[in-house]
C-alpha cells in the first residue's frame, strides 16, 4: 500500500469501457484530487469512449487504444504495436486496473509501472486478469460497481475514501457547447428507450402511456435501427416529441446534460445522468439497480425485482414489462416538482 502523505504522485486508471462503467469509475478523479490535490492522474480507455472523458479538469491525460476495432477488422501489427507503445509512456508510481478483464489486466501490466494494482481472482468475472497484479484485493462482487471502484482506489492509494461524499459530489462529466444546439425546445425530458440487450428494454406501449401523462416536452434518443423504430412509434402517440439518433459522445453529454430529467433502463445516458447531477429515472431488470446505480435525492429507480445473482443475467427474460406506468409516473411528478 502507498503512502497517504505523498503529495505528489502519477496514477494510471485502466477502465477501457463501456459507457456506463467508465461513468461509474470517474467518481473516484475527485475523491482522489481531495486526498491527493498534486496528483497526476492519466487514463486508460478504448478510442470509441475517449471523449466521455473529455474536458474533465482531474484527468491530465487520455490515452486511448484501439483495442476491439483492431482485432475486429484483423489488424493485429496496429494492435500490437499500440500494446508496445505502452511501455514507452512515462512511469507511473501505481497503475489501478478498475475493469477486472484479462484485457485491461493485460493493458495495465505494459504500463510502465512496478505497482500495478486490481481485484483478486474471487472479485472478478475474469479470474486469470488478477495474475498480472502486483496487488490484488478481494471485494465481494455482488457491491454496488460504484462502491467496488472507491474501495479499490483507496486500497491502492493508502487514503481513506468515503461513499459518503457521493451524495455530495461534483459532476464530473463535462462537454464542449454546440454552436447550433439540435433541439428546438430547450425545456424537456429526455427519454432513452433502447438499450444493449431486448430484457433491458421498457415496451414501448408502457413508455407511451406514462409520457402521455406528462405535460413536457420530450427528446428520444436512439443509437440503432431497432431503437429508432421505438423512437418512431413513440413519437406518433405521444404530443411534443422530437428525435435524435447517432449522437458523439459530446453531443450526448450536451444533450442529457441540458435535460431537465431522464428517464431510460440500465444504459449508458441514464448513469451519465447521475454523474451530471441531472434528475433521472432508471427501470431496471435484469439488471440489479442495487449494483449498477447509486440512489440519490435526484436520481430514483425501479425495480420489478430483487436480483439475487448478479453475475447471470437472463437476457431473454420478459420482467421489465412487469414494472407500472404508475410507479413511473409517481417518480417523474416528484422529481419535477417546481419545473413546468
Amino acid at each position: 500500500m502507498l503512502n497517504s502523505k505523498i503529495t505528489r504522485m502519477k496514477i494510471a486508471i485502466v477502465k477501457l469501457s463501456s459507457l456506463g462503467d467508465i461513468v461509474h469509475a470517474m467518481p473516484v478523479l475527485q475523491l482522489i484530487k481531495k486526498n491527493i490535490p498534486n496528483a497526476q492522474i492519466d487514463w486508460f480507455v478504448e478510442k470509441k469512449f475517449s471523449l466521455l472523458l473529455d474536458c474533465n479538469p482531474h484527468i491530465d491525460k487520455i490515452y486511448d487504444i484501439d483495442i476491439k476495432d483492431n482485432l475486429r477488422e484483423r489488424k493485429y501489427i496496429s494492435f500490437f504495436r499500440s500494446l508496445k507503445n505502452l511501455k514507452l509512456i512515462e512511469k507511473y508510481d501505481v497503475v489501478i486496473d478498475l475493469q477486472g478483464l484479462l484485457k485491461s489486466a493485460v493493458v495495465s501490466r505494459l504500463i510502465n509501472s512496478k505497482k500495478v494494482i486490481g481485484f483478486d481472482k474471487k472479485s472478478i468475472k475474469e479470474p486469470i486478469a488478477s495474475f498480472l497484479y502486483n496487488e490484488k484485493y478481494f471485494i465481494e462482487y455482488s457491491t454496488n460497481i460504484i462502491k467496488r471502484n472507491i474501495k479499490l482506489v483507496s486500497f491502492a492509494l493508502g487514503i481513506n475514501l468515503t461513499f459518503k461524499e457521493l451524495l455530495l459530489k461534483d459532476k464530473f462529466l463535462f462537454y464542449k457547447h454546440s454552436k447550433n444546439f439540435p433541439i428546438s425546445n430547450k425545456n424537456y425530458i429526455l427519454v432513452v428507450p433502447g438499450a444493449s440487450f431486448n430484457s433491458k428494454i421498457y415496451p414501448a406501449k408502457k413508455f407511451i402511456n406514462v409520457l402521455s401523462r406528462i405535460d413536457f416536452n420530450f427528446v428520444v434518443i436512439y443509437n440503432s435501427p431497432k431503437e429508432k423504430l421505438i423512437a418512431e412509434e413513440i413519437k406518433a402517440s405521444v404530443d411534443s416529441v422530437q428525435i435524435l439518433g447517432n449522437l458523439d459522445l459530446n453531443s450526448l453529454k450536451e444533450v442529457v446534460g441540458k435535460a431537465k430529467l431522464v428517464i431510460g433502463g440500465d444504459t449508458g445516458p441514464l448513469h451519465m445522468a447521475w454523474g451530471m447531477n441531472i434528475p433521472s429515472i432508471g427501470i431496471f431488470s435484469p439488471t440489479s439497480a442495487k449494483r449498477n446505480f447509486y440512489e440519490t435525492d435526484i436520481n430514483k429507480f425501479i425495480q420489478n425485482k430483487n436480483i439475487s445473482n448478479f453475475s447471470k443475467i437472463d437476457k431473454n427474460s420478459n420482467d421489465i414489462g412487469q414494472i407500472s406506468e404508475e410507479a413511473i409516473f409517481s417518480k417523474v411528478k416528484i422529481l419535477l416538482r417546481g419545473h413546468k
